[in-house]
């Protein structure tokens, strides 16, 4: 969810709509506490909330993003991870996901969203 920089990143592998349908089933709960899996712990229904309302937001646009960039790179999943590196990780001058494990799960959602692209264009 939320990382050290502020940023919220993603992070289904396999199933867009299977973390988007969470993402939305978790933001309709009364939670008053979030523990986060790494960094934060969120407090208050409001600020729990508010929390899951980026998340979804943010998996949307980066859906948008990736789908954007697939068609400007010609479907090439790799390219679209470089760019989204050179966006996400190689600007971050905070603490972050080492390179390797950071591009294992980039590459992985890119490569899914390419495929769920190409089943809803064709």
């Amino acid at each position: 969810m939320l990382d050290r920089a502020g940023t919220i990143i993603p992070e289904f592998l396999f199933d867009y709509d299977a973390h988007l349908s969470s993402m939305k089933r978790l933001a309709s709960l009364r939670a008053e506490v979030l523990c986060q899996g790494h960094h934060y712990v969120f407090v208050g229904e409001e600020e729990v909330a508010a929390l899951f309302a980026r998340s979804v937001r943010e998996a949307e646009q980066f859906k948008e993003h990736v789908y954007g960039l697939l068609r400007l790179h010609g479907g090439s999943v790799e390219r679209v991870v470089q760019q989204i590196k050179a966006e996400q990780w190689d600007t971050n001058k905070g603490a972050k996901q080492i390179e390797g494990a950071y591009l294992l799960n980039l590459r992985t959602r890119v490569a899914h969203l390419a495929e769920k692209m190409k089943r809803e264009d064709g």
